[in-house]
């Protein structure tokens, strides 16, 4: 049965109309802290909470980066003035790739849709994938209702979850991923828009669709704001790492310590620089962390200082002479590391392992070095360290380019835009739907 669309929202101050929008992403950490850093959810969710909308962050009560609960049970909470966040609780789960990812995955998309069709309707939906099953059970809602939806596509998911598999047996490895494949494919063909965070992520959204991209297809990329200039004492950690690496050229990751992201390889060039005069520090926490501290073992330019809220990585990106991006070198998913965007805001080079559309921008606008192994990697940051003026003009270059296409402020804006967009698009539509019945 389709329920009917209910009347438009009342219009606020400035004549636009009051919206209900509905976000639903569980991967981001839930920014409950004035410090805590937002994200792509998280930024859309305000940027339109600033111009009067009022928007339902349906989340996980999980901590997917930490692999901690954030909530012990099913939970509302307040982001900031017009963002309310849902938080269900699912199963929990050690490891990205495991079967109890997928079980907690299910546990929350049954929750929602329980939750969801007792709800008042929202104006606009946009659900992220993954999971596909939470933005499946999301189409299917709007879909019933008569709710113009988006799924922004962050992930190649379920096709991922064949990665770690030896090369010959990855074939396999889909083949049995099969029926999930075809949930995936129902998702994002019953959306009315995609978006994603970089262009080769939404051509494979697109394909996996089976249609070509259109006006309600489109691409945000992460982007990221500019680091404040407002001096702000470092967190205790941070304070020992950049006394640690006082006088030294510090590079600097700030990120996951999982697969996709694994800084193995900054370990391994900094043995081999040990007492060259550089110094690594590795902000974040990951799955991979004890691993991380084994390959670390007796290395004095190695510092960790965990999680860090937004104003410390303003501190360690200030600090640093150069942002790392390390991948596995059989890297083969196209990802847009939102890693970047911060090196770029704070006017750093980029030394990257990632192919593509990354790999693409580094080298075309000369703003650092790709690298496909340790030796590599080693031999561009000696070479950024020794030519201090090359590294001042890729910082300027690298400044101007976060200024033209990744400013959070600009980005989101359009974003908002687009959700905005897309509701006047399938107002437009029912109207011409219903002269048609009439005629």
């Amino acid at each position: 049965m389709t329920i009917a669309r209910s009347p438009k929202p009342p219009a606020g101050e400035d004549g636009n109309a009051t919206l209900n929008v509905w976000i639903l992403q569980t991967g981001e950490t839930l920014p409950l802290t004035p410090d805590a850093r937002r994200m792509r959810s998280a930024l859309l969710a305000q940027t339109l909470a600033e111009r009067g909308h009022q928007v339902l962050w349906w989340a996980s009560a999980f901590n997917h980066l930490r692999k901690q609960w954030t909530f012990e049970s099913d939970a509302d909470a307040t982001m900031c003035e017009g963002v309310r966040i849902r938080a269900l609780h699912g199963l929990g789960y050690s490891t990205n790739l495991s079967p109890r990812r997928w079980l907690d995955y299910r546990a929350v998309a049954s929750k929602f849709r329980r939750e969801a069709w007792a709800s008042s309707r929202p104006d606009v939906i946009v659900a992220s994938m993954p999971g596909y099953d939470l933005a499946g059970e999301a189409v299917r809602y709007a879909r019933a209702h008569g709710v113009p939806i988006a799924v922004d596509v962050r992930d190649q998911w379920p096709e991922t979850f064949a990665d770690p598999l030896p090369r010959l047996l990855r074939p396999i490895g889909r083949l049995a991923l099969a029926g999930e494949t075809r949930k995936m494919r129902r998702c994002l063909a019953g959306a009315d828009g995609l978006v994603s965070m970089s262009r080769s992520l939404l051509d494979w959204g697109l394909e996996q669709a089976g249609r070509s991209g259109g006006e309600r297809d489109r691409v945000f990329y992460l982007g990221s704001h500019r680091p404040s200039s407002r001096a702000v004492p470092a967190s205790p950690l941070l304070a020992m790492a950049l006394e640690r690496a006082a006088g030294s050229f510090v590079v600097a990751f700030i990120g996951t310590f999982a697969r996709h992201h694994n800084p193995t390889a900054l370990l391994q060039a900094a043995r081999q620089m040990a007492g060259d005069g550089f110094h690594f520090i590795l902000a974040g926490e990951g799955e991979l962390r004890a691993s991380l501290d084994e390959l670390a073992a007796g290395l004095d330019n190695v510092s960790f200082p965990g999680w860090l809220g937004q104003a410390d990585i303003d501190a360690l990106l200030k600090a640093s002479a150069v942002g790392a991006c390390p991948t596995p070198p059989d890297m083969e998913r196209p990802f847009f590391p939102n890693k970047v965007f911060a090196y770029l805001g704070a006017g750093l080079p980029i030394v990257s392992g990632f192919q593509g559309e990354v790999r693409e921008m580094i080298e075309s606008r000369g703003v650092g070095y790709h690298f496909a192994n340790t030796a590599e990697l080693a031999a561009a940051l000696r070479r950024l360290k020794a030519d201090e003026e090359g590294r001042r003009r890729m910082g300027e270059r690298a400044r101007q380019l976060f200024e033209e296409r990744f400013d959070a402020a600009r980005i989101y804006g359009e974003y908002a835009d687009y959700v905005e967009e897309l509701v006047a698009f399938s107002d437009q539509h029912s109207a011409i739907s219903s002269d048609q019945l009439s005629a």
